[in-house]
């Protein structure tokens, strides 16, 4: 599984406004389009792309989460070539732009035991 990001997400750009207009016009009209674009408008390429990543991770951990919930096994991956990714896929480089891999399957074997430290180790409560 390869998670896309899309880079038009400017109003503008097309791909955002029929997602905004799914709880109908009313709605688009009076509140939506105004806060979106209040938000997106002033952003450059860089931070479009960063604001895309981090809406790409949040539904990859929904993902890996409901495959694990099915028992199929997954391993997001960051590091790698995402031009070497894209011409391989025959992915639009002007459209999109890759945010991470994800190979998901069943294993073969049993998975060995982990050795974790502590919960109380690693995490501190701040009051």
């Amino acid at each position: 599984m390869t998670k896309l990001k899309y880079k038009d997400l400017k109003l503008e750009d097309g791909y955002a406004e029929p997602l905004l207009r799914r709880h109908g016009d009313e709605l688009y009209d009076n509140v939506w389009k105004d806060f979106y674009t209040g938000y997106t408008s002033n952003m450059d390429e860089e931070q479009i792309i960063n604001y895309a990543d981090k809406q790409c991770h949040m539904a990859a951990t929904n993902m890996l989460n409901a495959a694990a919930a099915l028992r199929i096994d997954s391993c997001p991956i960051g590091g790698f070539d995402p031009q070497s990714v894209l011409d391989i896929l025959k992915i639009d480089k002007q459209k999109f732009a890759i945010s991470l891999l994800i190979p998901l399957g069943y294993r073969v074997d049993e998975q060995a035991i982990k050795h974790r430290r502590a919960f109380e180790d690693v995490v501190s409560f701040i009051d």
